[in-house]
């Protein structure tokens, strides 16, 4: 089932390639045909997002490949490096847009108005980008991929920036003083985009340094053990993400009288049982702990 999470994490990369290819194809034309530089500048974006979703589409590759001799668990490290790699394009992209926003706004620079079917052009991207955006961070969301919900933050980056275009060239249409409501959107739009990028890159550096698992999760991993035939009571779990997929070290009690052989059972049966219910668990290591009264809560 873990492998399953990474084919469908993929399949939602695949998609981001293929889109965006189409998008810098139609950017191209129309900006050539309509004499629209912000078109063109779409299809070289588009084109350079294409990079940044092979980027994690290599991530989610490497991070799916079986455990070797040097590495023990797995490469799943490799999904939030990717992550981490897209984040600070976003951090950068924000940065670059604010300047670019805060010098027009200042400097109150016009719009030149490009031809009328290039906006129509312009709309329908960013609507495409939004869908992209929404289909890739559901996603990303439901496997808890890091890399991917950057990736489609980029893409409603791109949607916004469509927009804030669209806005400007509508202003400007309409009465040339309005343009400026153009570049104050922009420096907004720009604060956002510095926002999620820092909050991915944060988010990516924390699994890195394998910090522990979100309380829900944490609960429901201890409802599923404390639910098995036999366990007693759970002392301690440790839980740590490698990638798209969950590491787990358990120490479980049970009847001091069994034998070593029934314990080992139940140790098997926490194992079977916690991957069975929770897909994204790659492994369990169960230790078994015999169980005393804690009435003094010391043990001998």
């Amino acid at each position: 089932m873990a492998r399953y999470l990474y084919k469908y994490a993929k399949r939602g990369a695949w998609a981001g390639i293929i889109v965006k290819l189409v998008l810098a194809a139609g950017f191209g034309a129309a900006g050539l045909a309509g004499h629209s530089t912000g078109l063109l500048a779409a299809a070289a974006d588009s084109l350079g997002d294409v990079l940044t979703s092979i980027v994690v589409l290599v991530g989610l590759t490497v991070a799916a490949a079986l455990p070797d001799r040097q590495h023990p668990y797995g490469h799943g490290k490799a999904e939030p490096v990717a992550g981490k790699a897209v984040a600070i394009v976003l951090i950068i992209m924000g940065l670059t847009a604010l300047w670019k926003s805060l010098a027009a706004l200042i400097e109150n620079e016009g719009h030149a108005s490009p031809e009328a079917f290039t906006i129509v052009v312009a709309a329908c991207g960013a609507l495409v980008h939004e869908a992209l955006y929404r289909y890739e961070n559901s996603i990303g969301k439901k496997v808890r991929s890091i890399s991917l919900q950057a990736v489609a933050w980029n893409h409603r980056t791109d949607a916004l920036g469509s927009v804030v275009a669209l806005v400007g060239v509508a202003g400007a249409r309409l009465d040339p003083g309005w343009a400026f409501m153009d570049h104050a959107a922009g420096v907004v739009i720009s604060l956002m985009i510095l926002y999620v990028g820092m909050k991915l890159f944060r988010q990516a550096s924390l699994e890195l340094m394998d910090t522990r698992l979100p309380e829900d999760q944490m609960a429901d991993i201890r409802s599923i053990i404390e639910n098995v035939d036999e366990v007693i009571g759970v002392d301690m779990i440790r839980a740590r993400k490698s990638g798209l997929v969950i590491f787990l070290d358990v120490h479980i009690e049970v009847d001091k009288k069994l034998s070593v052989e029934e314990g080992h059972n139940i140790a098997s049966l926490v194992r079977k049982t916690v991957r069975s219910e929770m897909p994204e668990v790659a492994d369990v290591l169960v230790h078994v702990e015999p169980y005393y009264e804690r009435k003094n809560h010391e043990r001998p």
